[in-house]
């Protein structure tokens, strides 16, 4: 199978595509997946795959490192820092994390609303659990994510890249530049 996506023949679109050929590259080639082939020429970029599921799961895992390269990153006095409390429920651990900021032209489209992460609310845990969490936002000198409206304790890091279906089932116009190809 495969998922074709056309040149546009605009320079910012095309950009794009140039963009995404070298994310998958570097993707196929460092988190070694072998079931999935790429093709770039002037006209297309070409994914192959043994299904539309896999080169699906190959385009996320793309995305998700282009979300980290632009949208989800650190500056160096962030990462010193330190100022996000986590909750790991598995190890039933707390941890500091840094802050992100998107960078500078990615930044430019994003709102405080846009951050999106897993999290407990403070109202919602119990008092012992309230008590734990206290004690080590005390002996870090930390605050709960949130700023004091709604405090959240963190299950996950915040992340502001939109939310995109890749290779949507629903809502497929035949005459967009992009084509999935099926045995």
């Amino acid at each position: 199978m495969e998922y074709r996506i056309q040149v546009r023949n605009h320079w910012w679109f095309d950009a794009g595509i140039v963009g995404l050929y070298f994310i998958a590259d570097q993707v196929k080639r460092e988190e070694n997946y072998d079931n999935i082939d790429l093709k770039f020429d002037t006209e297309s970029l070409t994914i192959y795959g043994e299904s539309e599921d896999k080169i699906r799961e190959f385009l996320e895992h793309c995305y998700e490192v282009l979300a980290s390269m632009y949208w989800n990153v650190s500056t160096k006095s962030q990462k010193e820092k330190l100022e996000l409390v986590m909750y790991d429920g598995g190890t039933n651990e707390f941890s500091l994390k840094p802050k992100r900021i998107p960078t500078p032209v990615v930044g430019k489209f994003v709102k405080g609303s846009s951050w999106k992460a897993d999290y407990i609310l403070y109202d919602d845990m119990d008092d012992d659990f309230k008590l734990r969490v206290d004690n080590y936002l005390k002996e870090n000198n930390r605050e709960l994510w949130g700023g004091g409206k709604k405090d959240k304790l963190l299950l996950s890091l915040p992340e502001c890249q939109p939310r995109v279906k890749i290779i949507p089932k629903e809502n497929l116009k035949s005459n967009l530049p992009v084509q999935y190809v099926g045995n």
